[in-house]
């Protein structure tokens, strides 16, 4: 890397980086070989538990915890790229910025997605972080926090591991009394979606949207 510059080596030896050294049976670069090979690609290596990538020889809690850092990181740093003097007019441009903190992740969470009066990206906040199949929030809770961080306009989305982009009864009806404790505040709910792995869902527009439109190269 030092010699001929990062975008030179392959993912198996920038991953052999990360994982820093192997054992007397297999090599860092074997073992990044090995992950690949079980999990066909980085994109397939990135949704998997630190408790399943233990149970495979040679991968410690060390190694496991930088390799999902970098995978975190990546999120992150895609998630501030996008923000930076961004307007979010549509849901096309709300999905854009969401859905690379949503994909791959094993715990349903939910989202706000806060703008001013111009529609200009204030930030993205993370509210809530559940389980692998529910995350527990009121539309009080969810007030209380778009009041306190001052935007004039909203989007709330919450993920679902499972890859269903469907919405639940209980998932229209939250976003429904948010709607209205927002605008009593004057507040505007632009809309409420709910994020799979394949599909996204606009509860208020009541619309699919398949995300590979939204991250195409």
């Amino acid at each position: 890397m030092r010699h001929k510059g990062v975008n030179h080596l392959s993912d198996a030896e920038l991953l052999a980086i990360l994982i820093s050294s192997g054992n007397k049976k297999k090599s860092a670069l074997d073992l990044a070989y090995e992950l690949l090979n079980r999990y066909g690609s980085l994109k397939g290596l990135q949704r998997i538990p630190m408790e399943e990538l233990l149970q495979i020889d040679g991968i410690y809690e060390a190694i496991a915890s930088r390799i999902i850092a970098s995978f975190e990181l990546l999120r992150r740093f895609e998630s501030e790229f996008h923000q930076k003097k961004m307007k979010i007019l549509s849901l096309e441009d709300a999905l854009s910025v969401l859905l690379p903190l949503c994909l791959g992740i094993e715990q349903e969470r939910v989202f706000l997605i806060l703008l001013n009066d111009e529609s200009e990206l204030q930030r993205i906040e993370t509210l809530f972080i559940g389980s692998e199949d529910r995350v527990i929030c009121t539309p009080k809770e969810i007030l209380k926090a778009v009041i306190k961080s001052g935007a004039s306009k909203v989007y709330l989305c919450h993920n679902h591991p499972s890859g269903c982009g469907k919405a639940s009864k209980r998932d229209i009806e939250v976003s429904d009394t948010l709607y209205f404790y927002l605008q009593s505040c004057e507040i505007t709910l632009l809309d409420s979606l709910v994020i799979g792995e394949k599909e996204s869902y606009s509860i208020f527009e009541k619309k699919i949207i398949h995300n590979q439109t939204i991250l195409k190269p």
